[in-house]
């Protein structure tokens, strides 16, 4: 079981509904946010729900009924167990789309770190890495997201991303991953 799929199953907890919509949508969405760093708040129902039909053989209504009835259903959870500050951050006074709520478990499901958390303390992922221009805060260069330069010794490496200089211990993001899900890599379009 991938992070994002324990966290819902142990929010929901067991339920006849399947799961299985939101997951998908949740591996969609954390595509979109840690591989092609779209921030949350870009991201549109109309790039998640006609791939979550694709990949389950839906049509795009009952696709987005199902991610949609499942992320209320999530969110009532999450306020029932008194979750939603962990997860999220800070408290909400309503249920955000579906599109949004999905991120932000997302999130907190790889990072163990709640998503308002990480835009207050300035970390890279609650933007895009980089501007094209050449190297941002987090190290990042333009020319390859694979590509990581050192701010304090300007070592330069190539491969993963690190969390930190294999030479300074310098921190690099100051996100350190939990897991290695499957769409932390780009795939070809659906």
């Amino acid at each position: 079981m991938e992070p994002s799929e324990c966290l819902i199953r142990f929010t929901v907890g067991d339920t006849r509904a399947s799961i299985h919509p939101l997951t998908c949508a949740s591996e969609i969405i954390g595509g979109l946010f840690f591989v092609e760093h779209t921030p949350l708040e870009s991201i549109r129902a109309k790039e998640v729900y006609p791939s979550v039909a694709k990949l389950m053989g839906l049509s795009c209504c009952a696709a987005t009924r199902r991610v949609q009835r499942l992320s209320l259903l999530c969110w009532e959870c999450m306020r029932e167990k008194d979750l939603v500050c962990q997860y999220i951050g800070r408290p909400l006074q309503c249920s955000p789309d579906a599109c949004r709520l999905i991120g932000y478990l997302t999130v907190y499901a790889y990072l163990r770190v709640p998503f308002f958390e990480i835009i207050k303390n300035n970390i890279w992922l609650s933007a895009p890495p980089f501007d094209f221009s050449g190297q941002t805060d987090c190290g990042i260069t333009s020319d390859s997201v694979r590509r990581t330069v050192c701010p304090k010794c300007g070592l330069t490496t190539s491969g993963e991303l690190l969390n930190f200089c294999s030479s300074c211990g310098h921190p690099l993001c100051g996100i350190q991953l939990t897991g290695n899900p499957p769409f932390f890599s780009k795939k070809q379009p659906l």
